[in-house]
């Protein structure tokens, strides 16, 4: 995901940004609720699994 902020943020204002984050961590909490699936970290550089 950090990969995905960073080229956002070459782009996009950082306020623009922040709400887009918020708006894609939203919509991975949503979808974790709604499926009952645990958050699980891979790899090492935080990749995300749900």
């Amino acid at each position: 995901m950090r990969d995905w902020i960073v080229a956002l943020l070459a782009k996009k204002p950082a306020r623009l940004v922040t709400v887009a984050l918020a708006n894609k961590l939203a919509r991975i909490v949503r979808a974790m609720m709604k499926t009952g699936e645990s958050f699980v970290l891979v790899g090492d550089r935080g990749g995300l699994k749900f």
